[in-house]
């Protein structure tokens, strides 16, 4: 009896062995992993593709309406390069990287993109530069976790080569940006108690008259 319970046992242990081995065969199936790898692909360059437009559309608002010289050079500087990344990225799209993606498939991910053309809209001179330093900064410090991420699982060797491209382009603005902001911030502030001295140099001259 006890060895027909051993044998028994011995007998299920086998059959979920086997149950799990098939799943896990079925689960690591190299045809429907490749396919996966190759829609996710295609998903980050349709990302990337209009994350890219969006960003322009913003940096080009900052070469028509900055208010300083340095913000309409950096503004110009950022349409050029992205420009350069967009076109990397669209030249996959075409090339067919992933599963059929065509340029412009597919919605970006900077959703704050919408507020922030909404504030620079309404925004003039230094308000105009601070927000739009501010806004298309922390836009590319969202993009810049997400192309990370994509360095780390895309598998198409082109698109994993634009990526590293793009990832130090967006270092190098954010710290320009973080930089010019700073400086425009403090230049401002300058400017404001010195129009306050003035002010209280008139006040009193007009007193002692």
């Amino acid at each position: 009896m006890m060895f027909m319970k051993t044998v028994g046992c011995l007998l299920l242990t086998y059959a979920l062995v086997m149950l799990s081995t098939c799943a896990m065969a079925q689960n690591t199936d190299p045809q429907r992993s490749s396919k996966s790898a190759a829609q996710y692909d295609a998903a980050c360059i349709n990302e990337n593709i209009a994350d890219t437009r969006d960003l322009m559309y913003l940096a080009r608002m900052g070469t028509e309406r900055g208010s300083t010289s340095e913000t309409i050079e950096l503004a110009n500087d950022l349409v050029t390069d992205l420009s350069e990344l967009l076109y990397s990225m669209e030249q996959l799209a075409v090339a067919g990287a992933g599963s059929n993606t065509k340029p412009g498939d597919g919605n970006g991910t900077l959703k704050d993109g919408e507020d922030l053309d909404k504030k620079l809209s309404v925004a003039h001179g230094f308000t105009f530069d601070t927000t739009w330093l501010g806004g298309i900064m922390r836009l590319q410090q969202t993009k810049l976790i997400a192309l990370t991420g994509q360095k780390e699982n895309a598998t198409n060797t082109r698109l994993k080569a634009a990526i590293t491209d793009a990832i130090p382009v967006y270092k190098r603005y954010i710290t320009r940006m973080n930089t010019l902001q700073k400086q425009i911030v403090r230049i401002d502030t300058q400017e404001k108690k010195e129009r306050a001295r003035e002010q209280a140099a008139h006040e009193r001259a007009g007193k002692k008259r």
